[in-house]
């Protein structure tokens, strides 16, 4: 699935590799790993799905908006030292 964008930002998706992470814990997840490309500045991409407790965690909300400024869907990003 691709999305067409005038901003120059270009993903690798057939770079995109899913690993499992935290499967020794009781809330595991998926760790998705790829590049972006800005010309020709690499940008590399890291994206950690879990499930379980982070709630007690201090987070940011985020919201992904689509054209037409309707949110589509809501998310929370917590620092990679959090976790």
């Amino acid at each position: 699935m691709a999305i067409e964008s005038d901003d120059g930002l270009a993903f690798d998706i057939d770079a995109l590799a899913a690993t499992v992470i935290r499967e020794e814990m009781e809330h595991g997840g998926v760790r998705l790993k790829t590049a972006a490309y800005l010309e020709r500045t690499r940008i590399p991409i890291t994206i950690d799905i879990g499930r379980g407790a982070l709630h007690a965690l201090e987070g940011s909300n985020f919201w992904i908006h689509d054209k037409l400024d309707v949110i589509k869907a809501h998310r929370r990003t917590y620092d990679q030292a959090a976790l």
